[in-house]
């Protein structure tokens, strides 16, 4: 019996998935398509879909490459024949983490041609090295360098499933990625990032990108939304207005009629009519009047506008300008220049709508894909509190999970500001000019944000804002998520919740930065130059004979009164006193400790109730005042001295009469009252 046929493959076809198997269900994409188009897979608006959801394998796949290509993707993407194989997986990767996959792929694909080496099938463990070293000298980020030994150890995971065979060997058998980037590139691998693999934006950068942020939502935006809402507004159906009534509308000494100026006139237009600077705009004044045709209404009050105009009730451009700046020259005046043109309201919706993004992120920490998801009529109350309504895609299968945001009224205002620039009929984060769509591209829009702030400096007053490669929504959000996280009583289990981390880790990640960043730095400088303020105003006060009272009050006095002599004069040396009398005193509305551990009331009674070890320094909920030698009062605290001995009164009255809580009340309301008569008496009673 003569032996059977082999069976033979035609090139370019799956030894395990036939080309018109379904890649995703619910979209048109079949295996042996050369492009993938995964669009009808797309849930969230802030990309477009061409950029993740279409995969081309005709483009850099050379050969037998774009087979391969196609393949890794489907060993991902086909949990269930993995596991056949017995691969296991967790889920289907997403669509755009295929398309990552194939751009990987073409990066070895052109390693393997620009050195001659065969498929990968073919190597052996020094070529899967010199892969690595090869990328290394084109990719010098950590992470880059790590999905190409990822792509190294598919080869090898899915070889079983791959028709040319994958890796034959086992690549670096038992290492970490660290391991591997060690073994292989030595001294010479990237340094790897700490924390969260995206970078905090600096201080220097953040502080001025959110207040221009700020300024031109709360600022400038009423000019841009005011323009924005008279040119959109339909106009009525109806009869135009009658000659009479728009004769009376000019003659009120209240309207204003906008004119043309150089500029605006020297751009084409179709009207049919000449125009020269100072000539009303008929287009505007036609929506001013409640009309929808110029011609109409020029005709029937055009006298009367013309006589406004001469007595000076007019302002140039499309819109007054209305929002007025300190200048970097000292002078007052418009945040702009006039809406001469419609492409200037262009310019300017799209930098409003930046603006109130970077708010809405900044002071949230949405994802990219929530806050551009945002819909009209999210905002509500949620357990009594501002929130807005919006939906979490991220780690949540195939529908989204619908939360709520609470906001402060900073976000609030920006949301209300997106709700009104917005044309779309259902999403708040859309195109301002052509076509209505939901979403834009918020990283591209950023940095258009910031050149133009800088580039308009000498009008809207703002500080220049430096440059920045790497702003973009996730550094926006991983800045805010740092800033609440590390300058904030809230914990990490919090900001995680807040921030809709899967993981605690990662919300711990975002913490590590070094020490000496230029957040920590700017805290620690703020809060010197806080104390020297504070030293310097004692100081004033002392020189004017105010008392100092408690045991260590010479040194304060001391201290403040040196301080006083030398901020002006030798700043740096009053800064460093400040800084020393930091890390020793400790001031409170109340009370302002010297504190010494010995001496401390408040660590006494921390252990008498069971704190073993209390923390080093003092424990304001425990702190007793009057009754421990370390501590001093000045006139600053006599505020917040009255305040409490006016509480203390009121509790004593409420208190039954002879109980011990009302025998501890009275004891503390003398106490009050001496500190207070003492601080209020003559300059020439004994300080100490």
């Amino acid at each position: 019996m003569s032996a059977a046929a082999p069976s033979f493959r035609p090139a370019g076809e799956s030894k395990v998935w036939p080309a018109g198997t379904v890649v995703y269900p619910g979209a048109a994409a079949r295996f042996g398509d050369d492009i993938w188009d995964l669009a009808a897979l797309k849930t969230t608006v802030n990309h477009s879909p061409r950029s993740s959801h279409v995969i081309n394998f005709t483009v850099g796949l050379p050969g037998e490459w774009s087979l391969l290509a196609r393949e890794l993707c489907m060993c991902r993407v086909d949990v269930r024949r993995a596991r056949e194989a017995g691969i296991v997986l967790q889920r289907p990767v997403q669509p755009q983490t295929a398309h990552g996959r194939v751009v990987e792929v073409r990066r070895a694909a052109q390693f393997q041609v620009f050195t001659g080496r065969p498929m990968p099938a073919g190597w052996s463990q020094a070529d899967a090295d010199a892969l690595v070293r090869w990328r290394a000298e084109r990719a010098r980020d950590h992470r880059s360098l790590t999905k190409t030994v990822e792509l190294v150890w598919d080869l090898r995971l899915f070889s079983c499933l791959l028709s040319e065979g994958g890796l034959a060997f086992d690549p670096w058998p038992g290492l970490t990625y660290e391991q591997v980037l060690t073994e292989v590139l030595g001294e010479g691998k990237p340094a790897r990032p700490q924390g969260a693999l995206t970078p905090v934006l600096p201080l220097d950068a953040f502080v001025p990108l959110f207040a221009a942020a700020r300024a031109y939502v709360e600022v400038f935006g009423p000019d841009i939304l005011a323009l924005h809402q008279l040119l959109e507004a339909r106009p009525l159906n109806g009869a135009e207005p009658t000659a009479e009534a728009l004769r009376r509308w000019a003659e009120d000494p209240g309207t204003r009629f906008p004119v043309h100026t150089r500029r605006s006139v020297s751009v084409p237009c179709t009207a049919r009519w000449a125009t020269q600077a100072g000539e009303p705009i008929w287009s505007a004044v036609c929506r001013l009047a409640g009309g929808s045709r110029p011609r109409t209404v020029r005709r029937r009050c055009e006298d009367a506008v013309r006589r406004a105009v001469a007595e000076g009730r007019s302002y140039e451009g499309l819109s007054p300008i209305t929002a007025m700046v300190e200048r970097p020259d000292g002078g007052t005046g418009p945040w702009r220049g006039p809406f001469e043109t419609q492409a200037d309201l262009n310019l300017e919706r799209a930098m409003l709508r930046t603006a109130a993004y970077i708010l809405l992120v900044g002071l949230t920490g949405m994802r990219d894909s929530e806050a551009q998801d945002l819909r009209r009529e999210a905002a509500h109350d949620a357990y009594g509190t501002p929130a807005l309504r919006a939906r979490r895609y991220k780690m949540r299968g195939a529908e989204p999970e619908p939360i709520s945001w609470w906001v402060c009224d900073l976000a609030l205002v920006a949301y209300r500001a997106l709700e009104a620039l917005s044309d779309h009929p259902t999403h708040v984060v859309a195109t301002v000019t052509g076509r209505r769509r939901a979403g834009f591209d918020a990283r591209e829009a950023m940095h258009r944000f910031a050149a133009h702030i800088n580039a308009s400096l000498a009008a809207n007053g703002l500080a220049p804002i430096p440059a920045v490669e790497q702003l973009s929504p996730q550094v926006l959000r991983e800045t805010a998520a740092y800033a609440i996280g590390r300058f904030s009583e809230l914990g990490d289990l919090v900001v995680g919740y807040l921030f809709g981390h899967a993981r605690s880790t990662t919300t711990a990640s975002y913490q590590r930065y070094r020490p000496g960043d230029s957040w920590n730095t700017r805290v620690h400088e703020g809060e010197v130059d806080a104390v020297a303020v504070l030293l310097e105003t004692m100081g004033r006060l002392v020189d004017g004979g105010e008392p100092v009272i408690g045991k260590h009050g010479d040194e304060l006095r001391a201290v403040a009164l040196e301080v006083r002599a030398t901020i002006i004069t030798d700043p740096v040396h009053a800064r460093r006193i400040a800084e020393l009398h930091r890390s020793t005193w400790h001031h409170g509305d109340l009370v302002s400790c010297r504190f010494d551990p010995k001496a401390a009331v408040c660590h006494r009674v921390a252990r008498q109730i069971g704190v073993a070890d209390p923390e080093p320094g003092p424990l304001h909920d425990l702190c007793v005042g009057v009754g421990c030698t370390n501590a001093h009062y000045t006139p600053l605290q006599l505020p917040g001295l009255r305040q409490r001995r006016s509480t203390t009164r009121q509790r004593l009255a409420e208190a039954t009469a002879g109980s011990t809580g009302a025998e501890q009340l009275a004891a503390d309301l003398a106490d009050l009252d001496a500190i207070i008569t003492q601080l209020e008496g003559a300059p020439d009673e004994p300080t100490k």
